[in-house]
C-alpha cells in the first residue's frame, strides 16, 4: 500500500511531459502537392487534393524526438494546434466562442 501512494504521489508531483514535435502549415508546406511530395519524392503523381480546415495538415519535424521518423506528414481533424502543448485547450476554447 505504501508503495502504490508514492507511486500516485510521484506521478501526481511529476510535470506533465511534453512532446518536441514541431509542426508546420505554413506556405510551402499548406498545399496538396508539396505534401505529397514530401511522401513520394520523385514519383509522379497527378490529381492531390487537400480538404479540411485551416491547418489540418501539414509537414512534421521530429529529428529531435524519440519518433524513431526524422520529419514526415502529420494530419489531424482539430487543426495542427492540437499536436502541441495546450492544444486541446485551444480546441475548447474555440468551440466554447463558436457555441456562444
Amino acid at each position: 500500500m505504501r508503495k502504490l501512494l508514492l507511486f500516485l504521489l510521484f506521478i501526481c508531483l511529476t510535470p506533465n511531459a511534453m512532446s518536441q514535435i514541431v509542426v508546420d502549415c505554413n506556405v510551402p508546406n499548406n498545399t496538396a502537392n508539396a505534401l505529397v511530395n514530401i511522401l513520394v519524392n520523385g514519383v509522379s503523381f497527378s490529381n492531390a487534393t487537400l480538404s479540411g480546415l485551416d491547418c489540418s495538415a501539414g509537414y512534421f519535424d521530429g529529428s529531435n524526438t524519440n519518433l524513431d521518423m526524422d520529419a514526415g506528414v502529420v494530419m489531424c481533424t482539430g487543426g495542427l494546434d492540437m499536436l502541441l502543448p495546450n492544444g486541446i485547450l485551444k480546441l475548447k476554447l474555440r468551440e466554447a466562442i463558436l457555441t456562444w
